[in-house]
């Protein structure tokens, strides 16, 4: 979700008028996010105990000690590393999921 920007070359750039305050497009901006946000919340907790096909990616940006990749279905999944010296990047894994956050499903390896 962004705010409205002029492109060059088009009417609304070069003819129209802004007549939308700032703070009113500023309103309109967190209102959609609040939207967003309670969707993925409500997508999310509906995730909880599923289990998912997930392609490893490797090492979590946020935390070296666990892993994250994507699910068929694109959510972006993070679980414990796997054992010491295996390499799981590229590998499709079964994880089910524990939690979740707006973007993000955490997720136990399933044996």
């Amino acid at each position: 979700i962004f705010k409205y920007s002029p492109r060059p070359g088009t009417p609304s750039a070069e003819e129209m008028e802004d007549d939308v305050p700032m703070e009113e497009k500023k309103r309109r901006n967190n209102d959609l996010l609040a939207a967003q946000n309670a969707v993925n919340d409500s997508r999310g907790a509906e995730m909880i105990g599923r289990r998912l096909a997930v392609l490893v990616e490797g090492v979590s940006s946020r935390d070296e000690r666990r892993w994250m990749g994507r699910s068929v279905e694109n959510y972006i999944c993070v679980f414990d590393a796997p054992p010491a010296g295996e390499d799981w990047r590229g590998r499709l894994v079964d994880l089910e999921v524990e939690s979740a956050t707006p973007l993000t499903l955490y997720c136990r390896v399933v044996r």
